[in-house]
């Protein structure tokens, strides 16, 4: 619901990460690469979450107005 918001989103986004790190190796690897059990679709998750937790909120998330920043990022 945070990372929806976009409220504190590069930290949700990196603790999300690095929950979808540990589903990959506590979870999936065994199983190979493509699904149902594989870890195809955590990777994505993983790609997905570490874009988000770079590049931060878009310029309509709660974070910006919240901690009162501009859109751009200068």
């Amino acid at each position: 619901i945070m990372l929806i918001l976009g409220v504190l989103t590069s930290v949700v986004a990196a603790l999300l990460a690095v929950d979808m790190l540990a589903a990959i190796f506590l979870v999936h690897l065994p199983a190979g690469f493509y699904l149902p059990n594989g870890y195809e679709y955590v990777l994505t998750l993983l790609a997905a979450a570490v874009a988000l937790a770079i590049t931060g909120p878009g310029a309509y998330a709660l974070d910006r107005f919240i901690f009162n920043r501009s859109g751009s990022r200068s």
